[in-house]
């Protein structure tokens, strides 16, 4: 005699149906199982985008301050060439009140159409142009 066993239709019915079941929780496990490094990977790829966000933001400061420091720098230079004007224009305005005071001292005459150079307090020269 076979070593079969004669199971109702019912039972085979229950069986079959437990086995497709079990089938369908494999694939669906699997198909729903995290491939890859998961939630690591996750927290991987967070952090290089927050490190990379800070790299870019540090850089864009770096480039705010170096613009900064590069129009301070013009307005110095530009500072400084109106100074040197300034202090020329000043000399010039020193010369002509010395050489006014020179002249009013020593009871000369002034010409109106030269400039006039203090080589000291009582000599004066004029220089026509």
């Amino acid at each position: 005699m076979p070593n079969t066993k004669i199971y109702s239709r019912a039972r085979v019915d229950h069986v079959a149906l437990r086995i497709q079941k079990k089938q369908k929780n494999r694939t669906y496990h699997h198909s729903t199982k995290a491939h890859g490094f998961g939630f690591v990977g996750v927290l991987f790829g967070v952090c290089v985008l927050s490190v990379a966000g800070l790299y870019l933001s540090v850089v864009n400061e770096s480039a705010v301050r170096g613009s900064r420091i590069f129009e301070m720098d013009k307005i110095i230079a530009q500072a400084e060439s109106d100074r040197e004007e300034l202090q020329i224009k000043e000399a010039a305005l020193r010369a002509r009140v010395q050489s006014s005071e020179v002249i009013e001292k020593n009871d000369m005459k002034p010409i109106e159409i030269a400039d006039y150079i203090v080589l000291s307090e009582s000599d004066v020269v004029a220089i026509d142009y």
